[in-house]
């Protein structure tokens, strides 16, 4: 009965990751997940938007050197002795009879429209246009840092997801093959013990890893869907969907960056640090705004219009000027400019923490690069020693100098090292492309690369 069980929760698992050898030879690899999930991302079309802002916002900085022009047409009609003496002049139709006092004082309703062109043009103020243009190229130069820093935080976690999927698999395949092992040993000491060769505890002892060793596979197989399933769901496709994932847990480079680059890598290219270097700009931006309060305004102005008691029936005026003003008190001013001082020396410090940060980042990221490459050679000496161990006490016990339980340890050992190398593989990806995101030097389009 316990056997039949078994069958039937083998036979309910997908059986194409039984074997590694059978494992589609196309499928979703590494390139195509990075593609999709960049393009699928809500964070990197949010930045991109974030980036068109910016734009948008440069444009609008500098349509402020250029004059607003108005124009409008206006409809009045009014028996005010005022408007009705200025209209009537306004429109070149006042006469001697106008004068009359009966007619100033109590005047019929007149109709007037007005066809008006206004243009106005700054022509200093204070600095504001110059520096809110700067300003908003430095908002651009921000947000491009950020879009190109989201692509790679994007990358980064997308390679994770990838990698998780990949170890699962692996992880899967091994348990499956171990499990393939172990119903072989299995098969042959139930032989053994039928012609009474050994006893009947040795092949209780190995039914019950081979018992273990399936669990083991049913728990893998679990993890190999949860880990396809994200992995699907980062890229936008469907999360049950049947298509393998190709690719293995290499490294395709092993070498390790000088730390000294890294590090001067880092204060150039990490998209934080670059950006409180921006913020600082855009904050001493904001002391001279402030303080240009205290500098007079310059205005120009010009309006050509036409009045008439009808739209076709006109009289045209003009008038052109310049204003220049300058405010004596205002309270505020001062607190302004102390606020904007105190903004950039707050921006400053942020630029120094910053870099403090970056280069505790590197340092951290660069030791456990270098652990992870160290530990992958353990865990390969330590997966060749225990296939070897493993052998020789088969032999050993098939010539009756061992015992199942020393096989059964063997059998174990043998899996946990190959776990442990798939686990130090996928930490070693991991630890190389956070050792570049952490130098601001990871391509998001090939994060196991060299250097961007």
């Amino acid at each position: 009965m316990k056997r039949f069980l078994t069958i039937l929760v083998l036979a309910a698992l997908p059986l194409s990751s039984l074997v590694a050898d059978e494992t589609p030879a196309s499928g979703l690899t590494l390139e195509e997940t990075l593609a999709m999930g960049l393009e699928e991302s809500p964070e990197v079309r949010i930045a991109m938007a974030n980036r068109e802002i910016a734009e948008a916002r440069i444009s609008q900085a500098k349509s402020t050197w250029f004059p607003l022009i108005r124009a409008s047409e206006t409809w009045t009609e009014s028996d005010n002795p005022v408007f009705v003496f200025g209209t009537l002049l306004e429109q070149g139709r006042f006469a001697a009879q106008h004068f009359d006092p009966a007619f100033l004082n109590d005047p019929d309703p007149i109709e007037n429209w007005r066809l008006a062109l206004t243009v106005q043009m700054p022509l200093f103020d204070g600095l504001r246009r110059w520096n809110g243009v700067r300003q908003a190229r430095l908002g651009l130069e921000s947000e491009d840092l950020v879009f190109e820093a989201t692509r790679e935080a994007r990358s980064f976690e997308l390679l994770g997801l990838y990698d998780a999927a990949l170890l699962a698999e692996a992880e899967y395949t091994a348990a499956a093959q171990q499990v393939a092992a172990a119903e072989s040993d299995v098969s042959g000491i139930r032989d053994r013990f039928e012609t009474g060769l050994i006893v009947q505890s040795d092949l209780l002892g190995a039914e019950v890893q081979l018992a273990d060793f399936r669990t083991r596979m049913i728990g893998a197989a679990g993890e190999r869907e949860a880990a396809r399933a994200a992995l699907f769901a980062a890229v936008g496709m469907p999360i049950d969907a049947d298509v393998p994932i190709t690719g293995q847990l290499e490294l395709p480079d092993r070498t390790v960056p000088p730390l000294d680059d890294l590090l001067a890598a880092a204060q150039q290219s990490r998209a934080d640090v670059a950006g409180r270097r921006i913020a600082t700009q855009a904050a001493d931006l904001d002391v001279r705004i402030a303080r240009g309060s205290y500098l007079p305004r310059v205005d120009a102005f010009a309006t050509f219009g036409a009045s008439g008691s009808s739209i076709d029936e006109t009289n045209d005026d003009r008038t052109w000027g310049a204003v220049v003003s300058i405010d004596l008190l205002q309270p505020g001013r001062r607190g302004r400019v102390a606020e904007a001082r105190a903004a950039k020396r707050a921006a400053d410090a942020e630029a120094e923490r910053a870099e403090r940060d970056a280069r505790t980042e590197v340092v951290a990221a660069h030791h456990r690069y270098q652990a992870a490459l160290s530990q992958i050679a353990v865990a390969e000496l330590a997966l060749e020693q225990s296939e070897q161990a493993l052998r020789i006490v088969r032999d050993r016990y098939s010539e009756g100098l061992t015992t199942i339980t020393e096989q059964l340890r063997a059998h174990a050992a043998r899996l946990a090292a190959e776990n442990q190398l798939l686990a130090a593989r996928s930490r070693a990806r991991s630890g190389r492309t956070a050792l570049l995101l952490s130098a601001g030097l990871l391509d998001p389009k090939n994060p196991l690369g060299g250097i961007r």
